[in-house]
């Protein structure tokens, strides 16, 4: 393309970098058009071989398939550089070192690669196969395709494209593995940067052994996750856990306690089997909780001797189901507040109340 030049009307810099922008677009646009009639010729020709495939013609079938696949590789992709640092990080995984499985090699490079500052993720693992590749978590990978009427939750990517690439294979006439670094240059080099923390990275942060028996025994003293996780940090500094993966770790310990029980059974059985005095409600037709009255039996018995005082307050904002949890509290004669009961309605209408208060009723007793 033809840019303008010193002592024309066109030389300011915004006015060349506009006529750059379509030139290059003009010439990709031509480029693109000329690879994809290329691609469909081919392509409607070994349909017509296949629609009558014989003996005769299948050199011909064979010959196509290897120029289709040609032009399938020579397919540019442009890579946008996201702050690579233009070194070759594939001599890192220059070794002789012969492993017994490809388990073993494929652990072992994405330990190198850890120490190195970024992060291996298996592209092609075929079992029974002689070649593993490895490459960059930031490298794109295939998406597939959703449906326009599935909805589906927004989210972010941070794949880039990034080149790295890294393959493991099995040594000829034997059962041992080997790292190798790709033939291909350009494979060696990331085109970002490195994460500057390894806090919330899924390969070179989490929680190990030693860290779980630590967060097992702080959680069953009650201890808050905030204080969990600066005992971790001190014990066990490499793990760089964070606070996330130790609520998802107290809660896996939760879950299980319950026994197969969901939620709802868990909170039930709970209260029963400490004694509490529990009213249920369900729909009739599904069969679904709406209703759910809980009281401590220490709290009915100060209730039963102190109830000419009840305060009734809601809120709906506690639970991800968003149902109004209705708390009751009682006072004494030395002005001293104490809870009675808790109940979770279905909604703040004047028919759940009523079933509040009439079970609220039934703790004072008859007399």
């Amino acid at each position: 393309w033809i840019t303008p030049v010193n002592g024309t009307p066109f030389f300011k810099l915004k006015e060349k970098v506009k006529f750059t922008k379509i030139a290059l677009l003009i010439w990709s646009s031509s480029f693109q058009s000329q690879h994809q009639r290329l691609m469909a010729e081919l392509t409607h020709k070994l349909e017509t071989i296949n629609a009558d495939k014989t003996e005769d013609n299948w050199d011909e079938w064979i010959k196509t398939r290897r120029e289709l696949n040609k032009v399938h590789s020579q397919e540019e992709v442009s890579l946008e550089d996201f702050g690579g640092d233009g070194i070759d990080y594939s001599s890192a995984f220059n070794t002789t070192t012969f492993f017994v499985s490809d388990e073993a090699a494929i652990d072992d490079a994405k330990s190198t690669a850890l120490l190195n500052g970024f992060n291996l993720t298996i592209s092609k693992h075929t079992k029974g196969r002689r070649l593993k590749i490895l490459k960059c978590n930031r490298g794109e990978r295939y998406r597939r395709k959703k449906k326009v009427d599935v909805a589906s939750r927004k989210s972010k990517t941070n794949k880039c494209q990034c080149p790295f690439e890294i393959r493991v294979k099995r040594v000829p006439g034997t059962q041992f593995w080997m790292i190798h670094k790709c033939l291909n240059e350009e494979k060696g080099f990331h085109n970002h940067s490195f994460a500057v923390y390894p806090e919330g990275h899924r390969q070179s942060s989490g929680i190990s052994q030693s860290s779980k028996k630590i967060i097992c025994d702080m959680s069953a003293a009650h201890v808050t996750p905030a204080n969990i996780l600066a005992v971790v940090q001190e014990k066990n500094p490499g793990d760089h856990a964070t606070v996330r993966q130790i609520y998802n770790y107290r809660d896996m310990l939760q879950k299980e306690c319950f026994e197969g029980r969901d939620v709802t059974t868990q909170l039930l059985h709970l209260a029963r089997s400490s004694s509490y005095i529990v009213y249920t409600d369900f729909h009739p037709d599904t069969n679904a909780l709406t209703h759910i009255f809980m009281a401590h039996p220490d709290s009915v018995r100060l209730f039963q001797t102190y109830h000419l005082y009840v305060g009734i307050d809601s809120t709906y904002k506690t639970n991800r189901y968003k149902m109004p949890l209705v708390e009751m509290i009682g006072m004494t004669p030395c002005n001293n507040n104490f809870l009675i009961a808790y109940a979770l309605v279905k909604d703040e209408k004047e028919v759940s109340y009523d079933w509040v208060l009439h079970k609220l009723r039934l703790l004072i007793g008859s007399e």
